[in-house]
């Protein structure tokens, strides 16, 4: 799996749009893609989605655990 950095800023200005806080790096869609392969078909758990994400990313911007979980639970 490749995540460039079309797919991951692909609908990032609609999920910061009037939201407070820190604003949102990777669009739901990267995020549907970690989810969909990863935790939901091999129910891996997201401390290991953690690490497989960081790896796709190469270490940039690699989001923390409770980041990962609560966008994806946001997603389903």
């Amino acid at each position: 799996m490749h995540l460039d950095s079309e797919t991951m800023s692909e609908g990032v200005d609609e999920l910061n749009d009037g939201s407070v806080g820190h604003p949102f790096v990777y669009s739901d869609a990267c995020f549907m893609a970690a989810a969909a392969l990863f935790k939901n078909t091999i129910k891996i758990p997201y401390r290991q989605l953690q690490r497989i994400i960081e790896i796709c990313l190469k270490g940039k911007d690699t989001p923390k655990f409770s980041a990962i979980w609560k966008r994806i639970n946001k997603i389903r």
